[in-house]
């Protein structure tokens, strides 16, 4: 599908379901075990993020989950913030993990306004 096209479809399905979230489940509770993915975007001073939050149930009703947000740039994307298995789990408070060192955060984290910052942390508002 061609870019523009792909994105007047994303767009009007955005508008239609009335937001810019989308979430892929494949958990019904009833097995052993279930995961989904919500994936949403958001845009800050110029700077634009993917956010894809992946949230799985384990067998033994064990959960986990986090998120990868992906910044838009001109030079292609970029994995900004890694809080599924990388090493900015201590930035969002649904992963946790050691503190991040200040050379490891995400570049500009601090200046970010906080809605962004727990909108990279979650794909929600």
């Amino acid at each position: 599908m061609k870019s523009a096209l792909r994105n007047d479809a994303i767009r009007a399905c955005a508008a239609k379901a009335g937001s810019a979230i989308v979430e892929i489940s494949t958990d019904d509770l009833n097995g052993p075990s279930g995961c989904e993915v919500h994936i949403g975007a958001v845009e800050s001073a110029g700077r634009r993020w993917v956010v894809f939050f992946g949230f799985f149930r384990s067998p033994g009703a064990r959960f986990h989950g986090g998120s990868v947000a992906v910044e838009l740039t001109a030079t292609g994307p970029a994995v900004y913030l890694d809080a599924l298995g990388g090493k900015h789990g201590s930035l969002c408070p649904t992963t946790g993990g050691a503190p991040v060192a200040p050379a490891d955060l995400p570049s500009g984290w601090q200046g970010l306004p906080q809605p962004v910052r727990d909108f990279l942390c979650k794909a929600a508002s």
